[in-house]
């Protein structure tokens, strides 16, 4: 848990609007897990996948996260990693997440095929990526 909060911290440090974003994420998580009634220990782990899920942010300059006009081509390329990014920052702790660390890396998958990093569709997206989506 120290390593997550240190994570959260450093993000709030590198760029504050993506840690508002990411405790909105985990409220509205909160309350999809409630829906569902999933149980309490898969509810925590989720609670905290769903702060860590832009964590790949890091990697991003926050010039760029804050830029005022739309990214280039080349930007978006750099802002698309971050899934990818995040699960690599996270890999750690994947043995204490389970299987809802898999939301870092599938937060931006679309249940159309359309998403990134994947184009994952449907039943591929795993359900922890569908509820912090």
């Amino acid at each position: 848990m120290q390593t997550v909060i240190e994570l959260v911290l450093a993000l709030s440090v590198h760029d504050k609007a993506t840690r508002g974003h990411s405790e909105r994420v985990r409220v509205f998580t909160d309350m999809i897990a409630d829906e569902l009634k999933i149980n309490e220990s898969d509810k925590a782990r989720l609670r905290w996948t769903a702060l860590l899920h832009d964590i790949g942010k890091l990697e991003i300059s926050p010039t760029l996260l804050n830029k005022p006009s739309q990214p280039t081509a080349e930007e978006w390329k750099v802002i698309h990693r971050h899934p990818e990014d995040g699960a690599r920052l996270i890999a750690p702790l994947l043995a204490w997440l389970g299987e809802w660390g898999r939301a870092v890396a599938e937060h931006h998958e679309r249940w159309d095929g359309t998403g990134y990093p994947h184009q994952l569709k449907g039943n591929e997206i795993s359900r922890a990526a569908r509820i912090v989506a």
